[in-house]
């Protein structure tokens, strides 16, 4: 599969003078399940909802695999926080367990550098109690 060519901005993206951004925010369910089937189409909709920017949760990487790597390759957008443009500063933060037990849930700060200035993006994944 050939990588997506980043977006150039049309006027139909303009609010009030400004361009606008497609964000994204998915949670990938780890690996279980039928993956294999479900990455086919979670790039599948990726590529047809052409996101700027794209929050995911519950991903992975081992020695041998990395899901957010794969995705990157298969459409073209690059950084764990997948964005069309450069990410100019980063951070994790661990996020306080609370009454849980600590799973290790942290925050993911990106700055996204698109044409039009800068935009601060946090990408997390919280408990559902």
């Amino acid at each position: 599969m050939s990588g997506l060519a980043a977006r150039e901005p049309r006027r139909s993206d303009a609010l009030d003078g400004r361009v606008g951004m497609r964000v994204v925010s998915w949670n990938l369910w780890w690996r279980s399940g039928r993956w294999r089937e479900r990455y086919e189409a979670i790039v599948a909709e990726l590529r047809r909802v052409r996101p700027d920017v794209c929050g995911l949760q519950e991903v992975w990487s081992d020695p041998e695999e990395n899901m957010a790597a794969s995705i990157t390759e298969e459409l073209g957008i690059g950084n764990a926080v997948l964005s069309r443009w450069p990410i100019s500063e980063s951070e994790i933060r661990r996020l306080p367990a609370g009454d849980e037990p600590d799973v290790g849930r942290v925050v993911l700060y990106a700055r996204i550098d698109p044409p039009y200035g800068s935009v601060p993006f946090f990408a997390t994944h919280l408990n559902s109690a």
